[in-house]
């Protein structure tokens, strides 16, 4: 009774003019809410309240704690609108904050909630903020947050997540501890953490709606039913509908917690709900209803509804016609057609017949004129009038009889967007392209890596903690994983879990994740995933009648399997058996090759017997099931244990003399060949295992890239392609973080990186590396000028300026740098999705992502175990050559320049200084190399031998060992590959404007 009287008298006056200070004092810190998003309000009202203390009036603080509504935020709002206040309220308010600032920016205000039965952070605007997301103390993101507002808490039980931008800082708490009592409450439609709920405290002021419970337990619920989303600990999802008045009990054993809707009004939307890939919900207005509840306390009272938006037309207000009836439906789509068409947020508030403080509030973005989104294509029947053509990306518009038809324009971009002006807002919503899209994210050290997925790709189950899958473009149906299946709603089309949970549900015969459609009955295979055993004491014989591998498993197997791969002609053969403590055992492969299989408790040997296989040279690869999870062998450090054999009319032969069988091969096989012995050197093989292959497999490398390289230069179209294509190979996700293969293209044959341009159209669809933008370049015109030109070569570091080239003389050119700052452009070069158009001019932006690119890389390798030689040679090598290097002068950039570069470049991530020093010393040296190269390849002499002898000159100079400057070459050439291609699209351009290589000296 309190309570009520409370809302209804409201804040007094006399405090008015104090609250309008809090709030002046919020919105300087903070930002103003969106007045017609009501969650947005909340959340802005419940950062004032904190803000509220002492000498503030209790009394006041209370009204503001009932506004449910958010009223007296909104007669702020509209004070700062108008400065012309409309009632006694905000005739106080103005008295207490004397002058009225209008330069607020919008408030972006983090939020936690349960999306798609996952826990995390929601960001619900890009203000250009570089946010800062701990964990339980540990860090989960840093960053400009671009694409996904929604990042994914891979903790299932965490306590504190703490998010700040740099201004402001938030903390949430959400799991108490770990205890089998514990809940959460989530709100409607936002999914927004609302609190913490205890048994022995009741709720009883909660607003009419629709409600998510996160328990610990498997609450009693008859009506709706729970659903399990975590097997260990085991976490409950269910869903809870309180109407006005309404009550529901939660029961645990003896334990048990009422929940009560206040009498209240409820309204919500009735209608196809849609979702865009980085989770944007909005409505299409065709047969679009409100469903409204009220209480017998209202049923006497004359009420009305009111539509606001901020773009599509003046508010709309029809008189509300109960009929003595509690639920009333109201028909809202010819309503709308007296807006503009567009996509924009809309309020609905339901008021008394003479009052402005609304009852209830509710709002939803919604596209007016929409009439369905099926087949990859948006249907309207009206266009609409407050998109923005210019900043919308990749979509084409047709017009089909009586509808309008949004769809994607170009197929080999991943998505398109479309951009709505809504007020001073915009409202961007984005689609991939039609199909199936997965996506792994990896999150470390603050920082968010994501590789593209393939349907049926293997994943590896490491460092589960910090990854999860990100799955769009899915039909209604189900995600099924062992004996776990979760459900795809209409409409939803993402779904996203984090690899520990996947992990949890994993059975022995159901490591695929499998996608389930309601509607054709279809089930397609999406993922399968591998868990690693470490094993110990692995080391390989071999003799005339026999390979063996012996190891020792950490635990005893269940199951040995054995796959086999042909790398001479490309078949491939597996066998698999149960086994026990004691086990001994011939097995037959599918194509007739044996196997003895001997177990003794956790010793396994494996022999290949060469009876019964085909000529060739084979590669065996052994993986075992221990405690019902499946998964390869390998060291602690992930490193593969495999085995070989060549073997030759039923006996094992040298492998040495391989190079005789690939002579005899047609050209087709002779790459095939090369392809499967090329990827298998990318491969991170344990020391036991290279020791096997290390006496014939670098030669028989080296002796078929010299065969295919000569073919390439003869003029073999299909030599050229598949060799340029090892440029973009990488090491397999499950290798060590550490691993840089010790056979490299780039190394053996530097060339390759120095062709024109138009060979390298194959690398358009691999893993994105600057080297995929030659694709993309035509020939500049007077553009040898803007090379020379001193603005060139600082607008190096000026990475906030626009990179984007359009025009035809170099004047304009230099007028766009100094005059163009387009944050908008900026930001869409930060996505990793980003490719440059045909001709545009490739500038600082390349240069800062491709020095990123290789800090991550390098910290990778430093993080890992290996190669630790070739670090300490590299780095040398960077020291040695900034003081041997003429070619270095060259570049008209001293030290001090690339050193800004490089810092700029590190974001001001790395404070360590001996980095700093590294990665300037990188930078030179590459420009080094691909000025070699450009120089070199179009002055027609071999860039590989004059690499070798700068390489050679280095060793003399830094008194370096024999090969050592090789090594470090290497190495460098793995890491800074995206580096490196900068260098050599910036030769590039000089040799396509007609520069030649001697006036390169010049510049």
């Amino acid at each position: 009774m309190v309570r009520e009287y409370t809302r209804h008298m409201g804040v007094p006056i006399a405090y008015a003019g104090s609250l309008a200070v809090h709030m002046q004092q919020l919105a300087e810190k903070m930002g103003l809410p969106d007045r017609e998003d009501p969650a947005g309000l909340k959340q802005w009202q419940e950062e004032l309240l904190k803000k509220l203390s002492l000498p503030f009036s209790i009394t006041a603080k209370n009204a503001i704690e009932e506004d449910e509504q958010g009223y007296y935020i909104q007669l702020f709002l509209d004070l700062l609108d108008n400065n012309k206040p409309q009632n006694p309220v905000q005739q106080a308010m103005l008295q207490g904050v004397q002058e009225i600032n209008k330069g607020y920016r919008q408030a972006c205000i983090p939020s936690i909630i349960f999306l798609d039965e996952t826990l995390g952070i929601h960001i619900p605007c890009s203000n250009n903020s570089l946010w800062r997301i701990e964990v339980d103390g540990e860090i989960l993101f840093e960053g400009e947050v671009t694409e996904s507002p929604f990042l994914p808490v891979h903790k299932v039980l965490p306590q504190k997540i703490k998010v700040s931008d740099g201004v402001n800082s938030m903390e949430f708490d959400v799991w108490e501890d770990s205890k089998n009592n514990r809940m959460l409450l989530f709100g409607e439609r936002d999914m927004r953490l609302l609190n913490r709920v205890h048994f022995g405290t009741d709720i009883d002021t909660l607003p009419p709606g629709s409600y998510t419970l996160l328990s610990r337990f498997e609450p009693d619920l008859t009506d709706t039913g729970s659903t399990l989303i975590s097997d260990t600990p085991s976490i409950y999802a269910s869903e809870i509908h309180l109407g006005p008045g309404e009550k529901v009990r939660i029961v645990h054993g003896s334990a048990s917690l009422l929940m009560q809707a206040n009498a209240m009004p409820h309204m919500e939307f009735r209608g196809a709900w849609y979702r865009d890939y980085a989770g944007l919900d909005f409505l299409a207005s065709r047969d679009l209803g409100l469903h409204i509840r009220i209480p017998d306390e209202f049923s006497d009272q004359k009420l009305r509804v009111r539509l606001r938006s901020r773009d599509l037309g003046e508010p709309i207000e029809v008189p509300l016609h109960m009929d003595n009836e509690e639920n009333i439906s109201m028909e809202l789509e010819s309503l709308l057609e007296k807006w503009k068409a567009g996509m924009s947020m809309v309020s609905v508030e339901c008021l008394p017949e003479n009052g402005n403080r609304p009852l209830i509030k509710t709002a939803a973005r919604i596209w007016n004129g929409l009439e369905k989104i099926e087949n990859n294509a948006i249907l309207c029947r009206r266009k609409p009038e407050n998109l923005l053509e210019n900043q919308s990306e990749n979509f084409h518009l047709t017009r089909k009889e009586s509808l309008w038809s949004f769809g994607i324009h170009k197929f080999e971009e991943p998505s398109w967007q479309l951009t709505f002006q809504d007020g001073a807002n915009k409202i961007s919503a984005t689609w991939r392209k039609p199909g199936i899209h997965m996506v792994l994210r990896s999150f470390e050290s603050g920082s968010c890596r994501t590789k593209e997925l393939c349907a049926g790709e293997s994943i590896p189950l490491i460092n589960v903690y910090n990854q999860d899958v990100v799955i769009q473009g899915l039909d209604a149906g189900k995600i099924l994983l062992g004996n776990t299946s979760w459900t795809i709603r209409q409409n939803q089309h993402t779904w996203c879990a984090s690899l520990s949970s996947l992990h949890d549900v994993i059975t022995d015969t159901s490591p695929t994740l499998i996608h389930e459609s309601r509607d054709s009955g279809m089930a397609k295979d999406l993922l399968t995933f591998v868990t690693p055993h470490h094993c110990s004491n692995f080391h390989v014989s071999d003799s005339e009648k026999d390979v063996s591998m012996a190891f020792l498993a950490m635990v005893s197997p269940d199951r040995i399997l054995m796959e086999a791969i042909n790398l001479l002609m490309g078949n491939t053969a597996k066998i698999g058996t149960q086994v026990s403590a004691e086990f001994e055992e011939i097995l037959t492969f599918e194509n007739g090759g044996n196997c003895r299989i001997a177990i003794k408790e956790k010793s396994c040997r494996l022999s290949i017997l060469p009876e019964g296989w085909e000529d060739g040279l084979w590669r065996f690869t052994p993986s075992m099931q221990c405690n019902g999870r499946f998964g390869r062998i390998c060291n602690p450090r992930q490193d593969e244990y495999s085995s070989f054999a060549y073997i030759k009319k039923g006996s094992i032969a040298d492998p040495a003399t391989i190079k005789d069988e690939y002579s005899s091969l047609p050209p087709s096989e002779k790459i095939a060949f090369f392809r499967r012995i090329h990827d298998m050197t990318l491969r991170c093989h344990s020391q036991e295992s290279w020791d096997t292959i290390r006496s014939w497999l670098p030669d028989l490398w080296k002796s078929m890239v010299h065969d295919i390289h000569h073919s390439a230069v003869s003029g073999d179209r299909m030599c050229r392609e598949k060799l340029i294509e090892t440029l973009a190979d990488r090491p397999p996700e499950d290798a060590s973080s550490g691993w840089v293969p010790l056979l490299q293209m780039l190394d053996e044959k530097p060339d390759l990186m120095a062709w024109p341009a138009k060979e390298y159209p194959c690398l358009c669809s691999k893993e994105s590396s600057l080297l995929f933008c030659l694709v993309h370049m035509k020939k500049l015109e007077n553009l040898s000028e803007a090379i020379q030109s001193p603005v060139f070569h600082s607008s190096f570091w000026i990475a906030g300026r626009n990179p984007s080239f359009s025009a035809q003389t170099i004047k304009t050119y230099l007028q766009t740098w100094e005059n163009m700052d387009l944050e908008e452009e900026r930001k869409k070069r930060f996505k990793s999705s980003w490719m440059p158009e045909e001709g545009e001019l490739l500038g600082p932006l390349h240069y800062r992502w491709a020095m990123n690119q290789f800090l991550q890389k390098h910290h990778q390798a430093i993080s890992g175990t290996g190669n630790n030689r070739r670090r300490s040679w590299a780095s040398l090598l960077c020291k040695k050559a900034n003081n041997t290097n003429p070619f270095f002068y060259s570049l008209k950039m001293n030290k001090g320049d690339v050193e800004k570069i490089s810092s700029y470049g590190l974001d001001g991530r790395i404070s360590d200084t001996a980095e700093a020093e590294l990665a300037s010393g990188v930078s030179c040296y590459l420009s080094s190399i691909a000025y070699f190269c450009r120089n070199q390849a179009h002055g027609g002499s071999p860039a590989d031998q004059a690499i070798k002898g700068f390489l050679s000159k280095l060793e003399q100079s830094a008194a370096m060992k024999a090969g050592e400057a090789g090594v470090g070459n290497r190495y460098l050439a793995g890491t800074g590959q995206e580096l490196l291609g900068f260098y050599l699209l910036f030769w590039e351009w000089g040799f396509q404007a007609g520069l030649s290589p001697k006036n390169l000296d010049t510049l």
